[in-house]
């Protein structure tokens, strides 16, 4: 007779305990069920954030490359330069001069993203 052993006031302590436990077991279980769908379409509608961001940002870098490729191919120095003379030539040394100014200016140009961190693991 183990129920006659403890005393009153620990037999209401453990049944406080007891139903506390039960509630927040309840109370965690209710939880769980009603945020598992949120949390997933939470998480899917950052992954579509994030895959729409970079679709747009690949066609900005798209478009700038495209402008500059219109503006290049307008200009007298690269028409000169495919050119097998001796202007060709010296419109090549100039045109490679100002490829090389426009590649250390616009860095962006080569790769659009810097390389993303990787935990080491």
């Amino acid at each position: 007779m183990l129920l006659n052993r403890i005393s009153l006031k620990q037999k209401f302590l453990f049944s406080s305990i007891f139903l506390i436990i039960v509630g927040m077991g309840l109370s965690g279980a209710v939880s769980y069920h009603s945020l598992k769908g949120a949390i997933g379409e939470l998480a899917s509608n950052q992954i579509r954030q994030t895959a729409d961001y970079a679709a747009r940002q690949i066609a900005i870098w798209l478009d700038n490359v495209r402008l500059n490729m219109r503006g290049w191919s307008n200009d007298k120095i690269f028409q000169t330069a495919i050119q097998d003379s001796f202007f060709g030539k010296s419109a090549r040394t100039v045109a490679a001069e100002i490829l090389g100014t426009i590649k250390t200016d616009q860095t962006f140009s080569a790769n659009p993203w810097p390389a993303p961190y990787i935990f080491p693991g």
